[in-house]
């Protein structure tokens, strides 16, 4: 009877252990996506200089990791793709067009889900009326 017992309170230990390791050891995949290719398109009349992508980056010690310059991008012209390290539907953008320098500044990726791996494209646009570029994404 006394072995009985014993093997019994092995079994629930055992019991106890495998589930305890099929919840914790169950976890879903909340890295971001990486790899991302990602290419500006110019949808203005006039070329942009000095155009500058900068998005959140993953890597502590490297803080300009997910940062690219474009250069020069000519009106109604893409740009070649440049890889990051993790997307959103938006970022922080800085140009010079028409010697003005002209910038979208997200406040914050709070609540932002990152972009699947993929190839993107950040369509920027001109308004006249609020004398800002406007931002579309494009999966390519």
């Amino acid at each position: 009877m006394h072995v009985r017992q014993n093997m019994r309170k092995t079994y629930y230990i055992i019991c106890l252990m495998a589930g305890l390791t099929a919840i914790t050891g169950c976890k879903k995949d909340n890295s971001p996506a990486t790899n991302g290719l990602l290419r500006v398109f110019n949808a203005t009349p006039w070329t942009f200089y000095d155009c500058t992508v900068k998005l959140p980056g993953t890597q502590q010690d490297n803080p300009g990791a997910n940062t690219h310059n474009f250069g020069p991008v000519e009106a109604d012209a893409k740009t070649h793709y440049r890889q990051f390290s993790i997307l959103y539907s938006y970022a922080a953008i800085s140009l010079t067009m028409n010697n003005q320098t002209y910038t979208i500044q997200p406040i914050d990726y709070v609540g932002e889900n990152p972009l699947k791996s993929g190839r993107y494209t950040y369509k920027l646009t001109y308004d006249s009326t609020n004398d800002q570029i406007n931002l579309e994404l494009l999966r390519d």
